[in-house]
């Protein structure tokens, strides 16, 4: 289970634990915490160039997924191929009691039905399908 907070992928172990179960074909459940501050484009944005932003966000985290044979740009495929595409089950914890139930009776649900996305192995293309996404275009 993913829970979504503003910093969950900055983090080395959270980034660990996912690109296991990603690359052992576990499936992976969000859980969007209201008001934890997760950005769902600014998520994808950092996932799609965890090698260049998360030294700028964590820079020991690196070290950590190198030296765990998690080489960050494989990660980085991974993730991005996976974490977006995930359907996040919303929570707030300050809603009623009533609305609170219904959200866990969701997140049961979602992890019954969770199937794992199965990592990408195309590494050379996904770097290029990046770097033509990155690539200035002209102005009309």
């Amino acid at each position: 289970m993913l829970l979504q907070s503003e910093e969950v992928l900055f983090r080395p172990w959270c980034l660990l634990e996912l690109y296991a179960a990603a690359t052992a074909g576990i499936p992976i459940v969000s859980l969007a915490c209201s008001g934890k501050g997760y950005d769902f484009a600014a998520a994808e944005d950092h996932l799609l160039h965890l090698d260049t932003s998360l030294p700028t966000s964590n820079p020991s985290a690196f070290g950590v997924l190198e030296a765990n044979d998690a080489p960050v740009l494989r990660v980085a495929h991974v993730l991005w191929a996976c974490i977006p595409n995930i359907i996040s089950v919303p929570l707030n914890s300050s809603g009623s009691e009533n609305a609170i139930r219904a959200a866990v009776a969701d997140l049961v649900k979602a992890m019954h039905r969770a199937r794992a996305i199965p990592a990408p192995s195309d590494a050379e293309a996904w770097l290029g399908d990046r770097e033509a996404r990155d690539w200035p275009r002209p102005h009309n």
